[in-house]
């Protein structure tokens, strides 16, 4: 509903699918207002739909609210996506979920382009400084990741 009404609030008609009664579907996560090759785009991550255990990260355009693509993730997320951009100018997406996994996406796309397992849930969004992204998971570890 949080996304169908930040589309709607846009003069959008998107609605991401119906939520059938008593069904819980959330957006814990801050959206990326697109810049650089992002700019036509909002980037939300949201929790528990279409099922309860999953999620979808869903790229909107900004002019008329209509889906550019999305993406099906199969653990929940309440991470925050970060963008990430390159040497070229293209923008990448990072970010983890509940399954201990960390996502590399392509921002044009919504592609999974590379995965990476840690040890235990990640709740947190990445911090980026320079070519690393720091993590941290509820098992107690903070994880420094070089990117390249």
């Amino acid at each position: 509903q949080a996304v169908a009404a930040i589309a709607q609030s846009m003069g959008a008609k998107f609605i991401l699918g119906r939520v059938k009664p008593g069904k819980i579907v959330s957006v814990f996560s801050t959206p990326i207002v697109g810049k650089g090759d992002l700019a036509d785009v909002v980037i939300f991550m949201v929790s528990r739909c279409p099922d309860f255990d999953g999620g979808t990260l869903v790229a909107l355009k900004k002019k008329t609210g209509e889906e550019a693509w999305s993406r099906h993730m199969t653990e929940l997320s309440w991470c925050s996506p970060t963008a990430i951009v390159d040497q070229h100018g293209k923008s990448w997406l990072l970010m983890g979920d509940h399954g201990g996994r960390v996502f590399l996406i392509d921002g044009k796309s919504g592609e999974i382009v590379h995965t990476i397992v840690l040890n235990g849930i990640i709740e947190a969004s990445p911090a980026i400084f320079g070519n690393r992204a720091v993590l941290a998971t509820r098992a107690g570890t903070i994880y420094g990741l070089e990117l390249r």
